[in-house]
């Protein structure tokens, strides 16, 4: 990973490696002074140095003099708006789960997949994964409505800083795999944890638990026992279970053997610059590649120029927002939030809470 930034550091800024390493190495990028000499920064600016900078690239005699644009709003000119044909964004950005209440929570990101796919407008998908993993259980109910959703349009897979074990899982079988160098991937393994804390209750706070059951191994998994040797086998079936599935759809997606997808799984992780090597990603690139071979991917002499770009799930409106912020709160904690709300939204750091109650009035 570090190779692949300092390449490009290097490129950009026109230095040599070794003179980067002897940088890092010698603890010599402090601050902008020593960033300046060592060639990493071009100029050291105040604020207003800066404004008196774009007035005079602007050719305008004030701040005011010139238009200005914020990154957001210029990357939604560069979305196509008039065309009727779509292609979806998913993200599936978090962790896996089947009930969470942030990340990738199974049950609502399938209503996403199925709307997608009810969408005669949507012609292509670009899945957009930044996930370290989850729940095997969950990843498999949202692989399936993929699968559902692959049958109808093609599936392009974007990695982003994660696709791990459970983001892998939902993604192998994509059409085509685009991921950064640097994407932490693979992982394609599975494990289980059993905590016992019976004895530490003895020992440290004179507890004796009892456990009253009607089977032999009815206590398995609540955590007060230790597991006995069966209990440990009867678990690590079912992981390997579980291992065997996650195999089976990698060998699948891939177009793999099952011995080769062993080969590199067993639980390892890929940098995505590796990952390209040992056939776990197709090729490098960013979501914006993605976009564009989504665009031709059902038809090669059509652009990105003929799809307007769709995002799932739909991005929050401020006013959706704030009402989830207060959402189920009390008057202090909603007070709290609408002052951090209103500056966020003005842009600027809260430093102070005052005891005001707001009133909204519609």
């Amino acid at each position: 990973m570090w190779n692949v930034c300092a390449e490009a550091i290097c490129k950009n800024r026109d230095i040599s490696y070794d003179e980067l390493n002897n940088a890092v190495d010698n603890l010599e990028l402090s601050d902008a002074t020593s960033m300046l000499e060592k060639k990493l920064i071009d100029d050291i600016f105040s604020v207003d140095q800066m404004y008196n900078k774009l007035c005079t690239i602007t050719d305008s005699d004030t701040e005011k003099g010139y238009n200005s644009i914020s990154l957001t709003e210029y990357a939604r000119t560069l979305v196509p708006k008039s065309s009727t044909n779509k292609i979806a964004v998913l993200y599936a950005n978090g962790d896996i789960t089947m009930d969470g209440t942030t990340g990738i929570v199974a049950p609502k990101f399938i209503q996403n997949i199925a709307t997608i796919r009810k969408d005669k407008n949507i012609k292509a998908v670009v899945l957009r994964v930044n996930s370290p993993g989850g729940d095997a259980q969950a990843a498999e109910v949202i692989r399936e409505e993929l699968k559902l959703l692959q049958k109808e349009k093609p599936v392009i897979v974007s990695y982003g800083e994660y696709a791990a074990s459970g983001g892998y899982w939902i993604s192998a079988e994509g059409n085509t795999i685009i991921s950064d160098q640097t994407t932490i991937t693979g992982s394609i393994g599975v494990f289980s944890m059993a905590l016992s804390v019976g004895n530490a209750l003895k020992k440290n706070l004179h507890i004796n638990p009892v456990s009253i059951k009607t089977h032999s191994h009815a206590t398995v998994g609540n955590g007060i026992e230790p597991l006995d040797d069966k209990e440990i086998a009867y678990i690590q079936k079912s992981i390997e279970h579980v291992y065997n599935k996650f195999i089976d759809i990698v060998a699948d997606g891939r177009k793999m053997t099952k011995e080769g997808v062993d080969s590199i799984a067993q639980g390892r992780v890929w940098s995505g610059l590796d990952a390209k090597n040992v056939g776990l990603v197709d090729m490098y690139g960013t979501l914006r590649d993605a976009i564009y071979l989504a665009a031709v991917s059902n038809d090669e002499t059509t652009t990105i120029d003929n799809y307007q770009i769709v995002e799932y799930p739909r991005p929050k409106t401020q006013l959706e927002t704030f009402m989830e912020i207060i959402s189920g709160e009390s008057s202090i904690n909603v007070q709290t939030r609408f002052i951090d709300y209103i500056n966020q939204l003005k842009g600027i750091k809260t430093v102070a809470r005052l005891p005001y109650v707001y009133q909204i009035n519609q």
